[in-house]
């Protein structure tokens, strides 16, 4: 999916190993017995916006009919105000249940998400009380490679990107060398 976008220099970066957990799962839902199931994964969450997860958001998007995204954060590397982790990783991490309940060629799947914030014991007690219905799920729209998290209403998602206004893009200087 990202070469057919014109997006395969991202492809690079698939370095992840929970992808292989991803593609296992979908696998086994969609394509052995193509029936109803359901897919429930805690991973990093690099893959709800990273442009080099493209291609399995859009097989989710294709091939299942509900997408529900609790994202957990606790990225304990940056410089923002810190949001504690459930685990005791940098990694900002992520919930995600993925529900198959027919042969969904038809339609892409409704992609509901959650952010939960806050302290840890505070995210893991909401977690434990809380029905699915509890919480505030917000509508994600996109298709294809589209980031699982909703963007803004403001005006700037519709302003060209630069990679769309520039005819070539590069990643900069990549030495490769520590004496540099």
């Amino acid at each position: 999916p990202l070469k057919d976008a014109d997006q395969g220099n991202h492809a690079k970066n698939l370095y992840n190993s929970y992808l292989y957990f991803w593609r296992w799962a979908t696998w086994q839902v969609t394509e052995l017995p193509r029936g109803p199931g359901v897919i429930a994964l805690i991973t990093a969450s690099s893959f709800l916006t990273g442009p080099s997860f493209g291609g399995i958001r859009k097989h989710i998007r294709e091939n299942f009919d509900d997408v529900w995204i609790i994202d957990l954060g606790g990225d304990g590397r940056g410089t923002q105000e810190s949001d504690d982790n459930v685990f005791d990783i940098l990694t900002p991490v992520t919930i995600t249940i993925c529900a198959r309940s027919t042969d969904t060629s038809e339609t892409e799947a409704s992609v509901h998400y959650t952010r939960l914030q806050g302290r840890r014991e505070e995210k893991l007690d909401t977690l434990s009380v809380a029905a699915m219905s509890d919480l505030n799920w917000i509508d994600v729209r996109g298709t294809n490679l589209d980031p699982f998290v909703p963007l803004s209403e403001s005006t700037y998602h519709a302003w060209p990107r630069v990679s769309d206004l520039f005819p070539w893009i590069q990643s900069g200087s990549q030495p490769k060398r520590t004496w540099v």
